[in-house]
């Protein structure tokens, strides 16, 4: 089994082109294929299932539970 930078180097060595890409490049590029997703909807989404699965993170915090709901639902800030 060869390490990830064994494969680039043989890769490199049989003359084929080894692209490399800025971490910043890569992530946009996984956004752009819907690997993952941002925004505000899917941090919602996340907060909701983490809220489902462990309960609320500021139970007796009602003005942070409603700073939240107040984030615009259009993308915007």
């Amino acid at each position: 089994m060869h390490r990830r930078d064994d494969c680039g180097q043989a890769a490199a060595r049989q003359g084929a082109g080894v692209t490399h890409m800025t971490d910043a490049e890569r992530v946009l590029g996984q956004i752009e294929r819907g690997e993952c997703r941002v925004g505000p909807d899917a941090a919602r989404e996340i907060a909701a299932r983490h809220e489902a699965a462990y309960g609320a993170a500021w139970p007796a915090d009602h003005a942070w539970a409603e700073a939240l709901t107040a984030l615009p639902q259009d993308g915007t800030s």
